[in-house]
């Protein structure tokens, strides 16, 4: 406090001397003062958030407790202990700060996956868009098809190893997402292995398949799903020489979960590594990357989504060139008790429903070839490539169906969407390459019925059309 003789202080008023003001600078009232009202009342006080002062007028925190001094039965006044807490509240201010800049580099890095996952996606729709409509075509011959196969396959793989990349991130900031909804295991599997079916076929590998599980529905994600079993029938196409085999069975145990197994007979796991394996970017080692490439992240994906749906994955391996064997768990549900074969996964002839269309895109080469494929399909589709353009078309152009971008040079999609259905009510299909939840939500806030993250599959984007354009017959 600055006082060098106790003569200094005898005789003085403590709360004038030490306890004038409000830590705001603001007078302190002797009547509010928290040591006075002990020393009036006896009620003894604790405070944390106050100021004392020095002899030459500084001020310091501080945290104090103030006593009551009684003698004889007789309330006399009351004693004051105090700390200087300075450092206390320093540290706390850098606490404070560094929690906030950790946040705000947390807020940024989300910003940075949001506009790396826009960026990566976006180029890929025209392509695959395109290789669709030329395989449409009954004049391309047979070579020339077997390319464009071989060229969807290779972009189809790029998306999926983009989609890794961003899951890792997704899963270290803790904005990886479930879906949930009642899945049949048979048919993800099935779906998962006419994905691999080209990789399968060029071997070659022998795959066979035991679905003895009779309650094989789950309650999950079901694309998230299709992508575990689609990474451990990767991995086992990668890893097993042509001639091998893959099993996958299912089988339900007393705890009405569903067992999944694919067992291979490929390269094997040594003990070592077995404990890592669902590590992200682990692959054993050095020479197995070199010699079969790949990034190491799909088991450690699968695994954070089988976590996330309370169940179990394990692989196992009685070493190298023994094979390994993968196996998930699931809950399963209980009244799924459904027999015989999954459904077929081939689609039947469509005729598409008639329907105008306000196509809103502003990447170039997407738009074109979406406006082709929709035109192709039988519907009518006038394209516009801002947001001050659809409201001119929409302003003298009748249409039953909004398809727009979310990112628009002027503007947003969203705001587009709100906007026209103030004026008269309509459907709407939201394209983006954002595609987290909260992307999906503003969507659906803004009017839109459906929300596609690119690339966007033509057939899904067909089917939603034609189903939106239903519901508003």
């Amino acid at each position: 406090l600055g006082f060098k003789r106790e003569e200094e202080a005898i005789g003085k008023k403590l709360h004038g001397v030490i306890h004038h003001s409000q830590p705001d600078g603001k007078p302190y009232a002797n009547h509010d003062c928290p040591i006075y009202r002990t020393a009036q009342t006896g009620e003894p006080a604790h405070i944390d958030s106050e100021v004392f002062f020095r002899m030459d007028g500084s001020s310091f925190p501080v945290e104090y407790w103030a006593y009551p001094i009684i003698r004889d039965g007789v309330l006399c006044g009351a004693v004051t202990t105090f700390v200087d807490v300075t450092e206390r509240r320093q540290t706390q201010v850098a606490l404070q700060r560094a929690k906030e800049e950790a946040e705000e580099a947390n807020r940024e890095k989300d910003r940075f996956l949001a506009m790396l996952s826009h960026e990566l996606r976006t180029p890929l729709t025209p392509v695959l868009m395109t290789l669709e409509s030329l395989r449409q075509d009954v004049n391309i011959n047979d070579a020339a098809r077997a390319d464009l196969e071989l060229i969807q396959r290779n972009v189809e793989l790029e998306t999926l190893l983009i989609n890794d990349l961003l899951d890792v991130t997704r899963i270290a900031h803790g904005k990886f997402e479930l879906n949930r909804q009642a899945v049949d295991v048979h048919t993800a599997i099935e779906q998962a292995l006419g994905i691999s079916a080209a990789d399968v076929q060029k071997k070659p590998l022998r795959v066979t398949k035991e679905f003895a599980a009779r309650e094989h529905h789950s309650w999950a994600d079901a694309a998230r799903l299709q992508q575990v079993f689609w990474n451990i029938i990767k991995n086992a196409v990668k890893f097993t020489p042509p001639g091998g085999e893959l099993r996958i069975t299912t089988r339900n145990d007393a705890q009405h979960r569903i067992v999944i197994g694919f067992a291979d007979t490929g390269i094997g796991i040594e003990a070592d590594v077995q404990a890592r394996i669902f590590d992200a970017f682990e692959q054993g080692s050095r020479a197995v990357t070199s010699e079969y490439g790949g990034l190491g992240l799909g088991l450690a994906i699968s695994k954070r989504v089988i976590d996330m749906h309370e169940g179990l994955i394990n692989a196992s391996s009685h070493g190298r060139g023994l094979g390994t064997t993968i196996s998930v768990t699931l809950a399963a549900m209980q009244t799924s008790l459904l027999e015989g074969p999954a459904p077929s996964l081939v689609r039947p002839p469509r005729t598409s429903k008639s329907c105008s269309i306000l196509l809103v895109e502003d990447h170039v080469d997407t738009a074109r070839v979406l406006q082709r494929m929709l035109e192709r399909a039988g519907y009518t589709a006038v394209h516009a490539t801002t947001l001050a353009g659809a409201r001119e078309l929409a302003a003298r152009t009748p249409f039953d169906l909004l398809i727009s971008d979310v990112g628009l040079p002027d503007g947003s999609g969203l705001d587009l969407m709100r906007d026209l259905r103030k004026e008269r009510p309509f459907s709407g299909i939201a394209l983006s390459g954002f595609g987290m939840k909260a992307d999906l939500e503003a969507s659906r806030e803004a009017g839109f019925a459906e929300h596609f993250t690119k690339p966007v599959d033509w057939e899904q984007l067909r089917e939603a059309i034609d189903r939106l354009v239903e519901q508003g017959a």
